[in-house]
């Protein structure tokens, strides 16, 4: 089982998140597990109806996909 990753972050009365917690939390989480995080709300959006089931298959007018050097 994956590490579980738990964080908490307190803002005074006015403070404004500023992002930072956010890249701080999902660099200690593993790109597999940002990958599943994404799939569930994809996922999610579907349950809700704010997306089309058929969205989620691959586009067909794509013939083929190339790899750039880098």
């Amino acid at each position: 089982m994956p590490k579980r990753v738990i964080m908490t972050r307190v803002l005074r009365d006015g403070q404004q998140p500023d992002g930072e917690f956010d890249v701080a939390f999902w660099a200690q989480i593993a790109p597999e597990a940002r990958l599943a995080a994404a799939w569930d709300c994809v996922l999610d959006l579907v349950r809700m109806g704010r997306l089309d089931e058929s969205g989620l298959r691959l586009r067909r007018d794509v013939v083929r996909v190339e790899r750039r050097g880098r």
